[in-house]
């Protein structure tokens, strides 16, 4: 799966999951949900601050991010 085809299955409310090709390191297995989606990255709030990231909103790739749960309609 390439970048655009893994960003266009993102949606905002999508919960989730900071995968194995995230950096730092310390942000793989956090959870999160969308809250943004543009035509190169997501954006999206972690659970809980971490590290430098301290309001707990930054923009990854979207091939960094495993959805766990698609929002319902």
């Amino acid at each position: 799966m390439d970048s655009l085809d893994a960003l266009a299955e993102l949606v905002v409310g999508d919960r989730v999951c900071v995968n194995q090709y995230a950096r730092p390191r310390y942000l793989q297995g956090l959870g999160a949900t969308i809250i943004d989606v543009d035509a190169v990255a997501a954006t999206i709030s972690l659970e809980r601050p971490i590290g430098r990231f301290t309001t707990g909103r930054l923009r990854c790739p979207p091939l960094a991010l495993d959805r766990v749960s698609a929002v319902s309609n």
